[in-house]
């Protein structure tokens, strides 16, 4: 076989990972932040840039890599990155995403507008770059709906809030405040209705349906709490959600690998949220490998090694249900002392349990994922057997806060 030298832009660990166990040779390039703590023994060499690094200091680390390495591909697993990796793979004359399918993905207004053209949504959204009171109570008297108010490139939740009246109006823009730096905001209409992830995998302009993921969030700001997979949908409601997401993708012209496309079942039909050239996030991959028997991080891999490589359906099973819940103390201060853990771990069907915020470390008020204090997985035969096992693991669990 010949052999696959691989540039990677940035920190993606499990997917590197993946790419290392599947024979490529790795180069990766990274900030100096991410070197730091990240074990670097799977890369055949590592190059750092500066924190701040701009996209000539990229290209040139990139360049310098060609010249230890013949590099013959280019992995770009961080959404962040996938604007340098553009830059990158123009410099070196290497296959990538092209700049409408990133724009597309990145910029949620700019993906409303082209889906709006060609007649596959029409969610009102419009972006403001200093919304002011005033402002809010003209969109929110001219659209007569409820309206979500977030920043335009919201990561983990953060800043968002649901606006269905004058008076949610100011602690909207209070709430932003707190969100940190943003550029632009984006107010939207609100859909109503369950939300849903669509985990899929294209090739070759074909969109395939891996799973479809039930989302749990707290109700106010909508930082996630959990999530299923397989939701609890009926096929004809399966079939819906999977050819509304297939005619998103074609229509943005993504033609290859993972994607993430949250959207809201509204009585009208999906509605979509907002999509990403990503696997999921929150474990939502650990997840798919559990309930169906599909790694896609390993599917990601193959396909940036091989642009011909395609997605066997026949790889999709139906394994088992399996779910990660969020804890989220009711107090905040200083967190004392953790009480159940191996009494949560003993339980049949759990399989991991992770401490997000331990002893003599700061909860929060419950202001984006960065919030949550804890998670468990579980894999059970039915989501009867699964929410069952979730309610004892909780009532198991104890943080005493000061």
């Amino acid at each position: 076989m010949t052999e696959k030298n691989l540039l990677l832009l940035r920190r993606s660990r499990k997917v590197h990972l993946s790419a290392f166990e599947l024979g490529a040779k790795l180069t990766a390039v990274m900030e100096q932040k991410q070197l730091s703590g990240t074990d670097l023994s799977i890369y055949e060499r590592t190059i750092g840039v500066k924190n701040d690094a701009t996209e000539q200091e990229w290209i040139d680390a990139a360049k310098y890599a060609c010249t230890q390495a013949n590099i013959t591909h280019l992995g770009v697993f961080s959404e962040p990155a996938e604007y340098i990796g553009l830059a990158v793979a123009k410099a070196l004359e290497l296959p990538y995403l092209n700049i409408d399918q990133i724009n597309r993905t990145h910029d949620k207004v700019f993906m409303r507008e082209h889906l709006r053209e060609v007649g596959i949504d029409q969610t009102f959204s419009c972006a403001l770059t200093t919304p002011d009171e005033a402002q809010l109570k003209t969109i929110l008297s001219a659209q007569q709906c409820a309206l979500i108010l977030k920043p335009r490139d919201s990561r983990a939740s953060a800043g968002v809030s649901l606006i269905r009246n004058v008076d949610d109006i100011q602690p909207a823009l209070d709430w932003l405040a707190q969100s940190g730096d943003y550029d632009s905001v984006i107010v939207e209409e609100y859909l109503e209705g369950p939300e849903y992830s669509v985990e899929s995998f294209s090739s070759q302009g074909e969109h395939h349906i891996i799973a479809i993921t039930e989302k749990f969030k707290e109700s106010k700001h909508f930082v996630e709490l959990g999530h299923t997979v397989p939701a609890e949908l009926t096929a004809d409601q399966q079939a819906q959600i999977g050819q509304y997401v297939q005619s998103v993708y074609t229509a943005l012209g993504i033609t290859g690998g993972p994607g993430h496309t949250e959207v809201i079942l509204t009585a009208n039909g999906p509605a979509i949220v907002e999509t990403h050239l990503r696997v999921g996030g929150d474990q939502i991959d650990e997840l798919i490998k559990r309930a169906h028997g599909v790694d896609l991080n390993k599917l990601w891999v193959q396909q940036v090694l091989d642009p011909d490589f395609t997605f066997d359906t026949e790889q999709l099973t139906s394994r088992a249900v399996a779910g990660i819940r969020y804890f989220v103390p009711d107090q905040t201060g200083t967190v004392t002392q953790i009480q159940g853990i191996d009494a949560i771990y003993a339980l049949e069907g759990v399989v991991s349990v992770k401490t997000l915020i331990g002893p003599n470390e700061k909860i929060s008020t419950l202001s984006d994922s960065n919030a949550r204090a804890m998670s468990i997985e579980v894999i059970a035969d039915s989501r009867q057997a699964l929410e069952a096992i979730f309610e004892q693991a909780f009532s198991l669990l104890e943080y005493k806060v000061e």
